[in-house]
């Protein structure tokens, strides 16, 4: 009986229809309705017999040949690949000796009968000639129209006959004792003492079971069973408990009234019989993924062709290095980046640097992958021909860590430069394994010569350190791996699965073989595109604000010829807004405004007023802004109390001078006689100040000198008789008085 034929079957040509073509009929709102077998086919193709799969009930009955066709024509009907009955289709050796014998024995039964076709199934004719069979061999017809049916519904073969013992014994259903008496084989001490019998599993045990295997098994603790199987007699068969030293201890029950150890993990395995689920549980799923999971497959097949994957990823350098611009100084280990071809095992990219894992140093061996390779192994001394390392390609697609892919900055791999990017889970870098490989392999190719090497991690009480060892400039590695990268591309892979082209066309597992080979006869993957495109759409994005004063980012200001020409400033000053850039975080000079389809940019300049920060990198910039902001707010005490000092003063000063004036301002005057006097007391203040602020080159000063040192408020208040101004000021007073 088939309950859900499609979850297993696929879709073949509907054009042939052959005997035992399974078909599958939908409804208007494509449900299934029935899944049918062809058991004849008239020679003229006027009809056929069909006969339903679904359930037992069914009887072979005729339909019109045209009508089946086209019902698979128009889509009503299709012909399934896969039938639901191969298991019946296996070689004999499969099948246990007593299941062919109950086979042998229905087949003598039907034999004679399967061979009257069409006649067979034809509903007035099968009754008589089932009848007969039924008098000669003394059976009831039940027996024979089961035979028939499974012979007929699982594909009309001889093994069609055989006993499905996959129904038998009601499957999934528990078997519940009888009575009380222990069922299994009996224990070995019962033969002493038949009271030593033991127990059978009840409910309530099962139940222990499951918590048990949950609690204490079914957890990344990686627990025994038998830790399981004690905690559960612990805390759900005892008895009571007893104190000692104060820590409670259970009483267990008598080990012939609880279950078996046999017993529990008998039923145990029940719980845990989806074994993945066991494992995800016990191991968690990162360990799970990287040691646990089925190795089925081979990372090559996950490639078609040189470009289809290319695998990066990062590893700390075991090796401590010293600067190039001062070699007393050790500047620690660098991150190597690799970017391998799935397809071919060839190395396409790599940077050797400080920075990382992160976007920036994938964006550096990205950008490598894609260079020309004989002008990049010149920068380094190393003459090579292009031959020897012919890729400057974009890929298809390329698989990293989620540190270095998964980011808003990789998406223009993407959206701009055609590449898929794939991340591989945290700690699977079984998922990455050829570039991986690699790694290991660079590490025991280099070891016997490079000084400052990390043999251990961890260093023993009295080895010596190895970082003193360190003697290697990073570009000295860098031209190191370039060898090293050279000779791998051409050394003979000893694991790789030749294909049948491959093989028949001579080519040698070498990856630069391999390469030439798939460019040669899988075309259409790889792709170029102009260096500058590939730098700023390898770049990362970030938004600026156009201002007033420039283009406004990372608290700097920029410029360029576009935004004058088009008035970017003078829209500013209404309201901001904001333009999409591109920027190289080693170098903040300049900034880029990308177009819309990322391939051409606007350069913008950073304004000279902020010279100071002139080659230096973004980190740079930002710990000199934060240095200044920090200095600042160290100055802010003295800058307040500066401030006060000059707010005391002048407040003293406005005081002093309100006094003055209320002491002689007319009070019983109008506000129009106060104020029609203002031109003419301007005018004879006016000639006043001109007097006092008058020059007089030559002028012997010596005893007149202004002293430096402070005034006293008091003291300069008695000196004032001496300014002529003041003079004047007094001799205002007294006639305003006199009046």
């Amino acid at each position: 009986m088939v309950n859900n034929p499609i979850e297993v079957w696929g879709e073949v040509d509907m054009d042939d229809i052959f005997v035992n073509s399974v078909i599958e009929w939908r409804d208007e709102e494509m449900k299934i309705t029935t899944v049918e077998r062809v058991l004849w086919i008239a020679s003229d193709r006027s009809q056929l017999v069909i006969i339903g799969i679904c359930d037992d009930s069914q009887l072979p009955e005729y339909k019109y040949y045209i009508e089946v066709e086209e019902a698979l024509r128009h889509g009503i009907a299709r012909k399934l690949r896969t039938d639901p009955y191969s298991k019946f289709m296996k070689p004999n050796g499969d099948f246990s000796e007593n299941s062919l014998k109950n086979r042998d024995k229905a087949w003598n039964i039907i034999c004679d009968l399967v061979e009257l076709e069409p006649e067979i199934y034809d509903e007035r004719q099968r009754g008589k000639l089932i009848q007969q069979v039924c008098m000669k061999q003394s059976i009831h017809k039940r027996v024979v129209y089961r035979h028939l049916k499974h012979y007929w519904v699982r594909g009309k073969t001889k093994n069609a006959l055989l006993p499905n013992f996959d129904n038998c014994g009601a499957p999934g259903e528990e078997k519940k004792p009888k009575s009380d008496v222990k069922l299994g084989r009996p224990r070995n001490v019962t033969r002493e003492d038949p009271t030593l019998g033991g127990v059978n599993v009840n409910s309530i045990d099962k139940k222990n079971i499951n918590i048990a295997i949950k609690q204490w098994y079914l957890n990344t603790d990686e627990n025994p069973m038998t830790f399981a199987y004690r905690q559960m007699l612990e805390n759900h068969y005892n008895t009571s408990v007893y104190f000692k030293n104060g820590v409670p201890i259970p009483i267990l029950k008598s080990n012939d009234d609880v279950i078996s150890y046999v017993q529990f993990q008998y039923w145990a395995d029940k719980v845990l019989s989806d074994l993945k689920h066991t494992m995800l549980k016990r191991f968690g799923e990162r360990k799970y993924n990287l040691l646990k999971r089925p190795l089925l497959g081979n990372a090559t097949t996950r490639s078609f062709g040189p470009g289809s994957v290319f695998e990066i990823d990062a590893t700390p350098v075991n090796v401590y290095f010293v600067s190039e611009f001062d070699r007393s100084r050790i500047i620690g280990r660098a991150v190597l980046y690799i970017i391998k071809d799935v397809f071919s095992r060839l190395i396409v990219g790599i940077y050797v640097g400080l920075e990382g894992p992160s976007w920036l140093g994938a964006m550096m061996a990205l950008e490598n992958a894609t260079s020309n390779k004989v002008e990049f192994c010149a920068q380094y001394g190393i003459t090579i021909d292009e031959s020897d390392w012919p890729c400057h390609h974009l890929p298809k697609s390329i698989t990293g860590d989620g540190g270095e892919m998964k980011s808003h900055k990789a998406d223009n791999l993407t959206d701009s430069l055609g590449v898929r990017t794939d991340i591989a889970p945290p700690y699977r870098a079984d998922l990455k394994g050829i570039v991986e490989q690699n790694f290991r392999m660079e590490d025991r190719r280099i070891a016997p010569f490079v000084p400052g090497l990390i043999r251990k991690e961890i260093r023993e009480r009295g080895e010596p350190d190895y970082r003193l060892n360190a003697r290697l400039t990073i570009k000295a590695f860098t031209k190191i791996i370039i060898l090293t990268v050279l000779e791998h591309n051409k050394k003979e892979l000893h694991d790789y699965p030749l294909d049948r082209d491959m093989t028949s066309d001579g080519i040698p597992p070498i990856p630069l073989e391999l390469w030439n080979w798939g460019i040669a006869h899988i075309s259409g993957i790889l792709h170029e595109k102009p260096q500058d495109t590939i730098r700023l759409n390898l770049m990362p994005r970030a938004e600026a604000s156009v201002t007033r004063k420039g283009i406004y980012f990372e608290k700097m200001f920029y410029g360029c010829d576009v935004a004058l020409a088009e008035s970017w400033y003078e829209r500013a000053s209404v309201s901001r807004f904001k333009v999409p850039i591109a920027y190289d975080p080693r170098n903040t000079n300049y900034i880029y405004i990308p177009n819309k389809d990322g391939t051409e940019c606007i350069k913008c300049q950073r304004l000279k007023h902020l010279s100071r920060f002139d080659d230096m990198r973004l980190e740079e910039v930002q710990d000199q802004l934060f240095f200044e902001e920090v200095e600042s707010h160290r100055r802010k005490t003295s800058q307040n109390q500066i401030t006060a000092d000059a707010t005391a003063q002048i407040k003293a000063i406005v005081k002093e001078e309100k006094e003055l004036t209320e002491e002689v301002w007319p009070t019983d005057a109008s506000k129009a006689s106060i104020v029609k006097n203002i031109k003419p007391n301007r005018k004879q203040d006016r000639e006043a100040i001109r007097q006092q602020e008058s020059w007089e080159i030559g002028k012997d000063t010596s005893e007149n000198e202004y002293s430096a040192s402070v005034i006293p408020i008091s003291r300069a208040k008695d000196e004032k008789a001496d300014d002529p101004l003041m003079t004047l000021l007094q001799q205002q007073r007294e006639e305003r008085r006199k009046k």
